[in-house]
């Protein structure tokens, strides 16, 4: 056996440890780079070839092209489909926005190139193809232009420690190029990031190239491929006078590919898009200009508001003359603003020749059922009809029927709406009762008599038009405001955070809404009677029984009781009277109306309770609707790795 001396022995060793170092250095697992596979070796439905070019702008938006030869491997599909992320997290408050403008497509192969972009909170989908035509199942080659915004980070000290350096570093071009979200492989893919005149990437080297992985202060150019996470390094990163040039020979499915490119600091525009995520903070963001426009508007809004309550929604009165009294003779007494403030004189009788239910209509401004049933009882009183309680048993009842019982024509003594009340009310015969007869088909016939009362104030010169009309207007100007309000603020959230804008158009609808009742004004003849009408309400509500002993032999109580019941006092000017038969008082007993006890009975709980009895049935009755008329049915950086910059997205077929 040959001997081998020690030092050969050593020598051999040592070649063979050099050349597994060698071996293992130059590995891909040991240098981080992109592991290659050909492209011939890929079966089933990927992407022979890929190349984009992203071009940067000085406003910090980002022209993209896209470039692909698309093999179907054999499934017959509509086309391709791109997904790229428009909004991202950025911190506990904000999102982040990338959104996608100007998109196109076309297919240099001939195949169908439409686009049916779809977007959802976070997502922008675009398919190409047409929707219609699943034909191709071999190659197809696509081109796709869009631009994107907000692609760009300007990079401080701050975000590099230990830098040696202050103040901006550069501005970096960080983006997933190839996203995740890519369902089939990716072969051949080249990247190229360049920028206009003004926005070129940082050279590194006088050759102008930086080889891969090398060290940069500033930075140059970096590529990485593989999972989210990945140091793999892509197959070549070049940096030269056309920009830099990136190259991968395979991407898999759900992996990506991530590039670094750095810029001179401040060459671009990197100020992040961001955007709240509670969208409705977003919308009604309070900025100088949004709370400045708002502002405005409200401010302006109000001036006009003002300015037309003032013009046609202020009652008149006649200057210098006593609240209740009317210019005499043919002098003509100035017309000013009413003053709201001046006292009430009170008044111990009705103005002269007015009937309640016109007096009614002019204190609130509506011709309501009380006052059509205060007219009722008032053409009882003056003996057009008489009023009888209708009791189904022998006892009387707490809630008997009535019957109205005709006692002499219509004549030239009733008013018009006074005429159709009364004809209305026996248009079925001269005796009829309220439940069965004027519940049944009066609806209709109510419309019409308020109407006429709304004209009959109009024709005493109290309202310049019917206040129904004017507050009907008034409220739809109201509503009318609210809607565009509501139609702006939608409008400017979908321009942008300027829905706050809209919010005074709002606010301006809901205060006229809220002021449709002040819409009628009265004039000045109208504000005269109302005064007096007041002083006279005044009086029914705090009459005393013992000055009334002087109208013995006079039956005021039932010449007084219409007012009353349109005044809405009906109760305390009954009580007067039943206080006064309870000592004794010798009072007429009206022949009006025809109850089980005689109207001043201290029996069943006076007249008052009787007469509350019969305004509750009679209002009930004549308001209720008419079968048929209406109502509802019974019967219904710093580092980088792969992943993570920002952008991305994915793809696939369709």
């Amino acid at each position: 056996m040959t001997r081998v001396s020690t030092a050969a022995l050593m020598a051999i060793c040592a070649l063979v440890l050099s050349a597994c170092v060698s071996s293992f250095l130059n590995s891909p697992e040991a240098q981080g780079d992109e592991i290659a596979v050909s492209p011939a070796a890929i079966e089933g439905e990927h992407i022979r070839n890929y190349e984009a070019w992203y071009y940067v702008n000085a406003d910090g938006t980002t022209d993209v092209t896209l470039e692909f030869a698309y093999d179907f491997g054999g499934n017959f599909r509509r086309g391709p489909y791109l997904t790229f992320p428009i909004r991202v997290p950025y911190d506990s408050r904000d999102d982040r926005l990338f959104p996608i403008t100007e998109v196109t497509a076309e297919s240099p192969s001939g195949a169908w190139a439409n686009t049916y972009i779809s977007t959802s909170r976070y997502w922008m989908d675009i398919r190409i193809g047409h929707e219609d035509h699943p034909d191709y199942n071999g190659v197809e080659t696509y081109r796709v232009t869009f631009t994107v915004d907000g692609l760009l980070n300007g990079i401080t000290d701050a975000q590099v420690p230990g830098s040696g350096l202050t103040g901006a570093l550069w501005d970096e071009f960080y983006v997933n190029v190839i996203g995740s979200a890519w369902t089939v492989p990716i072969a051949n893919v080249t990247i190229h990031v360049d920028g206009d005149p003004d926005v070129l990437p940082i050279s590194q080297a006088p050759d102008g190239t930086v080889s891969v992985g090398e060290a940069a202060a500033p930075p140059g150019v970096y590529c990485f491929v593989g999972q989210t996470g990945s140091t793999a390094r892509c197959a070549s990163a070049v940096l030269s006078d056309e920009g830099a040039t990136f190259t991968a020979d395979y991407v898999e499915p759900f992996t990506g590919m991530t590039v670094q490119v750095a810029f001179p600091p401040g060459s671009v525009d990197t100020e992040p898009l961001l955007r709240t995520k509670n969208d409705l903070a977003y919308i009604f963001a309070l900025t100088p200009f949004t709370g400045t426009a708002a502002g405005l508007l409200l401010v302006g809004g109000i001036v006009l508001l003002s300015r037309r309550i003032r013009g046609v929604a202020i009652d008149e009165q006649y200057a210098g003359l006593t609240p209740g009294l009317t210019p005499t003779g043919t002098d003509a007494a100035r017309v000013v603003k009413r003053d709201y403030k001046a006292p009430v004189a009170v008044q111990f009788m009705p103005p002269p020749g007015m009937r309640p239910g016109q007096l009614g209509t002019l204190l609130d401004e509506r011709a309501d059922v009380r006052d059509v049933t205060a007219t009722i009882v008032d053409l009882a009183v003056r003996g057009y009809l008489r009023i009888e309680e209708v009791h189904k048993r022998k006892k009387p009842s707490k809630k008997p029927d009535y019957r109205f019982v005709k006692l002499r024509e219509a004549d030239a003594a009733l008013v018009e709406f006074e005429r159709e009340l009364f004809d209305s009310l026996f248009a079925s015969g001269d005796d009829v009762t309220l439940k069965d007869d004027i519940k049944r088909r009066f609806a209709t016939d109510l419309k019409v008599v308020q109407n006429k009362m709304y004209r009959d104030v109009v024709r005493l010169g109290w309202f310049r038009s019917n206040p129904n009309t004017t507050r009907g207007a008034w409220a739809a100007a109201g509503i009318a405001l609210i809607v565009v309000g509501i139609g702006a603020v939608i409008g400017l959230a979908i321009l942008g955070p300027y829905a706050f804008i809209g919010l005074p158009i709002l606010i301006i609808g809901a205060m006229v809404l809220a002021t449709t009742r002040n819409a009628p004004s009265r004039t000045a003849e109208g504000t005269a009677v109302l005064m007096q009408a007041q002083g006279f309400q005044t009086f029914l509500e705090t009459a005393d029984g013992n000055k009334l002993r002087y109208e013995e032999g006079r039956d005021i109580f039932s010449e007084y009781l219409p007012f009353a019941i349109a005044f809405d006092v009906a109760d305390k000017w009954s009580k007067v009277f039943e206080k006064l038969a309870a000592e004794g008082a010798e009072l007429p007993e009206p022949t009006w109306y025809v109850g089980y006890y005689p109207v001043f009975s201290p029996h069943f709980g006076g007249f008052g309770n009787r007469l509350d009895a019969f305004s509750d049935a009679a209002n009930s009755a004549i308001a209720a609707k008419t079968p048929g008329s209406g109502g509802s049915s019974g019967f219904s950086g710093g580092g980088g790795f792969s992943g993570g910059g920002s952008f991305g997205g994915g793809g696939g077929s369709w």
